[in-house]
């Protein structure tokens, strides 16, 4: 436990600033959202009816769980906007401290879990620590370019990759779109932040069960860059009461999340993804587990469609959309180049003298930056854990994109985002001495015989 509590500082230390800061202004309660929602609470003033059908806002969305949350500040804070600011901040500092607790069940390494949860909560509070590391990899991205001058210029293609690399880096050092104002002054964020909680409490308590139960496979042959088997997890107790306990808490986390906001849906492939994570590290996951998490899931949706109008509601006709505007978000988490992709290949089509300029260059190093980043994450012994950030943000992204953008939708997927930039940061750190260090010489011949062998007998 002594090796934990230094970095579980980092996560506290963000969660008490958020909560120490959170909204007071009486704007809070003004917006035409929170307005209404709060006006139609107080009308029916009867909590578990939102668990009957439609939401405060009848905009036919079934979310009772959350709808609770503003219960509760009517009941205990009235009119007071600085109760219900202080709500919202308690709400964020419980979803920080828990990415910590889940970056720490999946990957068992301290400085992952406070690196991960202290970044996902300076993205709550706007400090500046995102602009510093991509001030560090820029940093990097020209440093590197010494070595063609140290060791030759047969380094060119290395150190041109690492640049490239290190370029690219320092563009996501922030999730696609910043949360804060959505999700910290804007009550009716909270509807994201509050799944997100049961969703971050699902994924870690089902991740502590397998790491419990889990099986290991039969040991394959070690290599050069595996870390030393007594230093690969901690040894945790377990006893089958106990661990049966942590899968009833992801499936009641599954069931919650869902009935907080639709996003949820993506909690099931997103456990699984976990479940595929401890595979690929030599465990047998429980797959029969999942049974449980799609059988909450389509209790949800049959629940949903009997509780809630099946028709469009206005407020949804106005907000789905389809077209470039569904990729341009999808690629923003699966190719994050792809802006600079396009500008070149417009480029291309310019008259030459567009080449006497930076712009193109710049765009190509992005995209270089982001196959490259792509491949020496598929070749790093964090691959694993590398794909599994990258895809899981993507996926639990995935049905917000069929939506006009708001900054909370980005609220779940920036947890595995954070820890992508995280393991990515160590990448980029390698990629850095590796272009620095003394490139590797032939060893001279060996003569025949060897200088001091025993003379070989003749015929």
């Amino acid at each position: 436990m002594k090796r934990w509590l230094p970095w579980l500082a980092l996560p506290f230390i963000c969660a008490v600033s958020l909560v120490w800061s959170h909204p007071t202004g009486a704007g809070l309660l003004a917006d035409t959202d929170t307005a209404v929602l709060i006006a139609h609470i107080r009308e029916r003033h009867d909590p578990l009816s939102w668990f009957r059908g439609d939401w405060p806002l009848f905009n036919h969305f079934y979310r009772p769980v959350s709808t609770l949350a503003f219960e509760f500040d009517n009941w205990a804070h009235g009119n007071d906007a600085a109760g219900y600011g202080l709500t919202q901040s308690l709400i964020g500092a419980l979803c920080i401290m828990l990415v910590f607790w889940l970056v720490r069940e999946l990957t068992d390494k301290p400085w992952a879990a406070g690196a991960a949860s202290f970044l996902f909560g300076a993205w709550h509070l706007l400090w500046p620590v995102s602009d510093w590391l991509a001030w560090l990899f820029l940093a990097g991205s020209v440093v590197v370019w010494v070595a063609p001058f140290r060791y030759g210029w047969k380094r060119i293609g290395p150190t041109l990759l690492a640049s490239a690399m290190l370029y690219f880096l320092s563009t996501i050092t922030y999730p696609p779109v910043l949360f804060a104002s959505r999700t910290v002054t804007w009550l009716p964020g909270r509807t994201a932040t509050v799944m997100t909680v049961f969703c971050l409490l699902a994924t870690a308590a089902y991740a502590r069960f397998e790491r419990l139960r889990a099986g290991s496979m039969p040991l394959r042959a070690a290599r050069a860059e595996d870390e030393p088997l007594a230093s690969r997890t901690t040894v945790v107790g377990s006893s089958k009461k106990s661990d049966a306990l942590w899968l009833a808490v992801a499936v009641v986390g599954v069931a919650l999340a869902l009935a907080s906001y639709e996003q949820a849906v993506m909690l099931p492939a997103a456990l699984l993804g976990v479940a595929v994570l401890f595979r690929t590290q030599g465990r047998r996951p429980h797959w029969w587990a999942h049974i449980a998490f799609w059988m909450v899931l389509g209790g949800y949706v049959v629940l949903r469609k009997k509780l809630v109008p099946s028709d469009v509601s206005g407020y949804q006709a106005q907000q789905f959309r389809n077209g470039p505007g569904v990729l341009l978000a999808l690629f923003a988490y699966l190719f994050p180049a792809h802006g600079s992709l396009s500008l070149f290949a417009a480029q291309l089509r310019e008259e030459w003298f567009i080449f006497v300029t930076a712009s193109p260059y710049f765009n190509m190093l992005h995209v270089l930056g982001n196959v490259w980043t792509g491949v020496r994450s598929y070749l790093s012994p964090q691959g694993w854990h590398l794909a599994f950030a990258w895809l899981s943000a993507f996926v639990v992204f995935l049905p917000m994109a069929w939506l006009k953008m708001f900054e909370h939708y980005h609220y779940w997927p920036a947890v595995y985002w954070a820890l992508l930039v995280v393991w990515l940061a160590g990448l980029g750190g390698q990629a850095v001495v590796s272009a620095l260090s003394h490139p590797a010489t032939q060893a001279p011949p060996r003569p025949s015989p060897a200088p001091g062998s025993l003379p070989r007998p003749s015929g």
